[in-house]
């Protein structure tokens, strides 16, 4: 019996409606039956301060490290605000990347997704945010980023994606994903 992987999910975006969220829950479709994901949720993480930090991690945002430090891989998705990524997403990485609680994504295989309206996805911001996250001792995936360009023709009304390319894409990039973690298992055992 093949070993249990967890995927997390992470969206840029607090927009229900969001392209990059409902790219996210897509990735429920092309999972492996040894998968398990579920998507986080960052609007209750408040902004980071040092002299909060130093009171202690707010709840919020230790359950989401729990959460990562539970999980193989993680994916995250983002839009492309102002030609960089949302400020939500880099204050959650920001908490997320602190001593106190870094051991919970040291390492881990990483893939990326951008959905935008604009033909170009949010490759800009994918490209920040790979450089932001191997600062941050992860490991994104190379050549395994999913963007989704002029976004709206991509999905239905009601938010299922409906483009079969990105639903292949998605699914390399589990594929990744997948071979990433059992890859740093076999290293792990092996130590």
């Amino acid at each position: 019996m093949e070993n249990t992987i967890r995927l997390v999910g992470i969206s840029g975006s607090l927009r229900h409606t969001s392209h990059n969220t409902s790219t996210l829950r897509a990735v429920k479709e092309v999972l492996p039956e040894n998968v398990e994901y579920e998507i986080l949720d960052l609007a209750h993480v408040p902004f980071y301060n040092q002299d909060v930090e130093s009171v202690g991690i707010p709840e919020a945002v230790q359950q989401l490290v729990d959460q990562l430090a539970q999980a193989d891989a993680i994916v995250v998705a983002s839009p492309e605000y102002n030609g960089m990524i949302p400020g939500v997403l880099k204050n959650a990485l920001d908490w997320f990347s602190r001593p106190s609680v870094r051991a919970a994504i040291d390492g881990k295989p990483v893939g990326l997704i951008g959905a935008s309206l604009s033909p170009n996805a949010a490759a800009r911001a994918n490209k920040q945010l790979f450089t932001l996250l191997t600062n941050m001792r992860t490991a994104p995936q190379e050549g395994s980023e999913v963007l989704v360009g002029e976004a709206t023709a991509k999905f239905s009304p009601d938010g299922k994606l409906i483009d079969a390319e990105i639903l292949s894409k998605l699914q390399k990039l589990v594929e990744k994903l997948v071979e990433a973690v059992e890859a740093k298992n076999t290293v792990e055992v092996a130590a």
